[in-house]
Formats: C-alpha cells, sequence, structure tokens
C-alpha cells in the first residue's frame, strides 16, 4: 500500500466521521473561511522558500592581496581553478533557487 493510498484512506475515515468537510458540503462563509487560509498558508511557504534560497547564497568577500595582485605560481593556478569552480557553483545554486520561487 503507498503512501497516497494511506492517506486517501484515512482522510475517507474522517470524513465518514466528520472531522472535516470537503469544500463541496461546507457553506459559502466556510468556504471562504478555508480559502483564506490556504492562501496565507502557501504565501508563508513561499517566504520561508525565499528565506531559504537567500541565506544559503551569502556572498563572500574577496582576497585582496596589495604587494603582488597577479602572481603566477602553481599553487595560485589550483586556487584560481577552484574559485571558478566555487563560482560556477554558486551561480547554478542561485539559478536554482530562482527557478525555485517562480513556481
Amino acid at each position: 500500500m503507498t503512501v497516497h493510498e494511506r492517506k486517501s484512506e484515512r482522510n475517507q475515515r474522517r470524513k465518514e466521521t466528520g472531522q472535516f468537510k470537503s469544500v463541496e458540503n461546507m457553506t459559502q462563509r466556510e468556504k471562504r473561511q478555508v480559502r483564506k487560509r490556504w492562501h496565507q498558508n502557501s504565501r508563508e511557504y513561499r517566504k520561508k522558500k525565499e528565506d531559504i534560497c537567500k541565506h544559503s547564497n551569502t556572498p563572500t568577500s574577496p582576497n585582496t592581496n596589495e604587494e603582488n595582485p597577479n602572481p603566477i605560481t602553481e599553487d595560485n593556478r589550483r586556487s584560481l581553478s577552484m574559485r571558478r569552480s566555487l563560482d560556477r557553483k554558486r551561480k547554478n545554486q542561485k539559478a536554482k533557487c530562482y527557478r525555485q520561487i517562480q513556481s
């Protein structure tokens, strides 16, 4: 039995016992209240999701070296490639968060 089937059965039992009504069995006033609650919950969910994306992409300060800004050494080449790799990952993460916010 899948999770969806179990939830469906549980909801059927709750409807039969009268623990909650379906929208079609509600008065106009109850429908408005329920829909208002749905809108509020959706708004809060989207805001939380947006906040998570904002906090996961904190900018880092650039490393400045006043004496020799562009030394050409093997270690520097490695760090440059690592930095580029991290920049690509950050860019992809930002794009992913943006797509999640849009949907």
